[in-house]
C-alpha cells in the first residue's frame, strides 16, 4: 500500500517542543520514523527554520534525512498570487499561503499544521481548494498533527506558536514586490543553509569532522 505524502509545516516541527502541541507532534514524528508515511518539507520550511529556537534546528537535521524537500518554483508562485488575488488571506500572510501553494503543486495528499488561524480552518481551506481546482488541481486536505498521527486523541484549547507565526515575524515581508526569481532565490539561499547547518549537526552526532563549505558547492 502507497504511503501518505504528507507536508508538515513549520509549526509541526516546533510543536514538538511546546507544552500544549508536544504529544501530538512527536507522535507524528514517530509516525515518520517509523516509516508510517512518507515526510515533505520545503525550502521554505527550511528558511523558516533558519530563524528557529536551537533545539528546532536541531530536530529538522534530523528529519531532514527521511524527508523530500521541495524548491520554492514559478508555479508555485503563480498560485500563491492566484490565492492572494482572491483574498484568502492578507498580503503579509503570504508565507501560510506559500506552503498551501508548494503542497498543492507537488500533489500531497496531506498538509498538517498548528496554523488554525490561517490554515487548519474549513472557510480557509475551502477558499484555497476552491481556487487551486479552477486553476487544474486537486484539492488539499489539510488537517492538524492529531488528526493524521496514529497515536491518540486531541487536547483542546490550541494556539498558534509565536516564533513560526508570519504575523510575529517580518520573513513574510521577502515576497512583496519581488519577482518571481528574487523569490526563488531567496529562499532556495534559505533552504541550501538549513542543509548545510543539518549536515554539520549529523556530523558532530556521528563523530565525523564538519563538511567545508567548499564540500557544499
Amino acid at each position: 500500500m502507497r504511503k501518505a505524502r504528507i507536508y508538515a509545516d513549520t509549526s509541526v516541527i516546533g510543536g514538538c517542543f511546546d507544552p500544549e502541541f508536544a504529544i501530538w507532534s512527536n507522535a507524528l514524528i514517530g509516525d515518520f520514523r517509523n516509516g508510517y508515511f512518507s515526510l515533505v518539507l520545503s525550502s521554505v520550511i527550511g528558511t523558516e527554520v533558519e530563524r528557529a529556537p536551537e533545539n528546532v534546528r536541531e530536530l529538522y537535521a534530523e528529519l531532514l534525512p527521511l524527508a523530500q524537500i521541495l524548491p520554492v518554483t514559478d508555479e508555485a508562485l503563480d498560485l500563491l498570487k492566484a490565492y492572494g488575488s482572491h483574498g484568502i488571506l492578507g498580503l503579509q500572510l503570504r508565507n501560510d499561503m506559500l506552503h498551501i501553494a508548494l503542497a498543492t503543486v507537488a500533489g500531497v495528499d496531506v498538509l498538517v499544521s498548528w496554523n488554525f488561524r490561517h490554515i487548519v480552518r474549513l472557510d480557509k481551506i475551502q477558499q484555497f481548494n476552491g481556487v487551486s481546482m479552477e486553476l487544474g488541481y486537486k484539492p488539499l486536505a489539510i488537517y492538524s498533527p492529531r488528526e493524521v498521527t496514529t497515536h491518540g486523541k486531541e487536547n483542546s484549547d490550541q494556539r498558534p506558536l509565536k516564533w513560526c507565526d508570519p504575523s510575529a515575524d517580518d520573513l513574510a515581508k521577502v515576497l512583496e514586490g519581488r519577482s518571481n526569481a528574487e523569490i526563488i532565490a531567496f529562499f532556495t539561499k534559505g533552504g541550501e543553509a538549513a542543509q548545510r547547518d543539518a549536515e554539520r549537526r549529523q556530523a558532530k552526532r556521528a563523530g565525523r569532522p564538519a563538511p567545508s563549505e567548499s564540500e557544499f558547492r
